[in-house]
Formats: structure tokens, sequence, C-alpha cells
């Protein structure tokens, strides 16, 4: 019974939904993880099962707002990484002249797009493509030309050519998919 319900859903154009029976199958931080969250007028739940590691994990979080869901998911995941032993990334300071070198427009394909911009000191990065589900969000340095999001598990290096110029983007995107994006402007 477990199983059917922690199982992907095939779909009627035969593609499978990663929700199943109210739980998310996902891989976090490069482990196998069900998971469901939810919330009603200043309360939110956030429960993770690692089924390989057999960790459980459940979030109470009383009080919400735009600024506190940010933080409390940092501290998810920050204590999800610890959980299932992987390391946690810090935010080091960077000077806005350093952060404007990473700006520009970076291509998949001529359909996926990621559109990395400055603003007041806070560099985004936002997808061209809405299937991409990248909406406008901040990325943060921890170390030198590396980036992360303090939401899904989401990295990304910025690279330099012969020249000394920022030419490509790799992402790596929930520890496994990994892509290369390259500079057009």
């Amino acid at each position: 019974m477990l199983d059917s319900a922690l199982a992907p859903v095939k779909l009627k154009n035969g593609n499978y939904s990663s929700y199943s029976l109210g739980w998310m199958n996902q891989i976090i931080f490069g482990k196998r993880c069900y998971r469901h969250d939810g919330s009603v007028m200043g309360f939110g739940a956030e429960i993770r099962y690692f089924p390989e590691e057999d960790i459980f994990m459940a979030f109470l979080v009383n009080g919400r707002s735009q600024e506190t869901d940010a933080r409390t998911m940092k501290v998810i995941n920050q204590v999800t990484q610890l959980a299932i032993g992987k390391p946690v990334l810090s935010e080091i300071p960077m000077p806005a002249a350093i952060l404007q070198q990473y700006t520009g427009i970076y291509a998949l394909n001529e359909e996926h797009k990621i559109m990395v911009t400055l603003e007041n000191g806070q560099l985004y990065i936002e997808g061209s493509n809405p299937a991409d589900q990248i909406t406008k969000i901040p990325v943060y340095p921890y170390q030198a030309d590396c980036f992360f999001t303090k939401g899904p598990d989401f990295i990304m290096e910025f690279r330099k050519d012969n020249n000394d110029h920022y030419t490509k983007i790799v992402t790596t995107a929930r520890s496994k998919f990994i892509f290369e994006w390259l500079k057009e402007k």
C-alpha cells in the first residue's frame, strides 16, 4: 500500500508526475525524498522522508510571511543537509563590482535561457521559459564564481574563457542535473 501511495502517477500524456497521493517523490541534495508541505493562516509544515537513509523529518512553523518563509526554508535545507551528511553552504560577502561581471543572458539553447541581473548589490537569476520553473530568485556566493539558492537544491558556477571573460554557467540542480549555459550578451 505504501509503495502505491509514493509511486509517481502516469499522466494522460504519458509523462509522470512527481506528485502522488499527497506526497512529492523528489531528489533533494542528491537523495531520494518523499515530502509534503502545506500551510494555513499563520502556520506551515514540511515533512521529509529519506528512505535510503531511513531519516524522517518534520518541520512546524508558526507565523508566516514572505520574509519568515525564506528564513525557514534556509533552516530546513541546512538541517536536511546535515542530517543526510551533505555540507552546508554559507554565503560570503562579494562587492557589487565583482557581481556585475556575472550579469548577462546565458543560453542552454534557443528555448531555454537564464538572465543574470544585479539589483541593489544582489545577484538574481530568472529563466526565460516558464517550463524551466526558474522564477526571479536571488543567488548567493559561497566561493569565487560559485553561487547557490536558499530554496531548492541548485548551485551554479561561472566559468571564464582564455581572455578572462565570463562566458559560461554550469548549473547543478537537485544534485544530479548538470547543464551548461553559454553567454549571449
